[in-house]
C-alpha cells in the first residue's frame, strides 16, 4: 500500500511539472505611437521628439516636402518593427526595405507620394538620445514650386 500511495504521489509530481523550458513570447513587441504624430500621416515612437533645428517641411497648393529627424534611445531594431507595423495603419504601402553598415531603409509610398524612413544610430547627445529617424516625404510626380 505505502509503495503504490509513493508512486500515485511520483507521477502526480511528474505531470505537475511543465513540459520543457519555458517558451518564450513569439510575437515581437511593439512600440507604443506618440499620442500627436508631427505630420498627420506620419508615426512616431511615442518616447521619440522631433529635432527642430534639422526638420523642415512645405505645403504648397496640395503638394508638401517634409523632412523630419526624429530622436529617441529606443533601438534600431525595435524602431524598424515600429515603421513596419505603422505605417502601413496609415496607408503607407511598403515599397522596399534595405539594410546597408546598419542604417535601415524603409521606402513607401502613397497615391503620388513617396516616403523613406532611415533608421540609425548616432553619437549620443548631451541629451542621450542615440536612434535617429528621418522622415522624408516627397511628391512621385514633381518637384515642389519654390518660393
Amino acid at each position: 500500500m505505502r509503495r503504490r500511495v509513493g508512486t500515485l504521489f511520483l507521477l502526480f509530481g511528474i505531470f505537475m511539472l511543465p513540459a520543457g523550458c519555458p517558451k518564450e513570447q513569439t510575437t515581437p513587441t511593439i512600440i507604443d505611437q506618440r499620442a500627436q504624430p508631427f505630420v498627420l500621416d506620419i508615426p512616431v515612437p511615442k518616447n521619440f521628439e522631433l529635432d527642430n533645428r534639422k526638420s523642415d517641411h512645405k505645403i504648397i497648393a496640395g503638394r508638401r516636402t517634409v523632412n523630419h529627424i526624429y530622436r529617441g534611445s529606443d533601438d534600431i531594431q525595435p524602431v524598424r518593427s515600429f515603421y513596419v507595423h505603422y505605417m502601413p495603419l496609415s496607408q503607407w504601402q511598403l515599397v522596399d526595405e534595405k539594410l546597408h553598415a546598419g542604417v535601415y531603409l524603409l521606402n513607401y509610398k502613397k497615391n503620388d507620394e513617396k516616403c523613406e524612413i532611415r533608421i540609425e544610430r548616432v553619437p549620443a547627445s548631451m541629451f542621450g538620445k542615440p536612434t535617429q529617424v528621418r522622415a522624408t516625404i516627397r511628391s512621385m510626380y514633381a518637384e515642389m514650386p519654390s518660393e
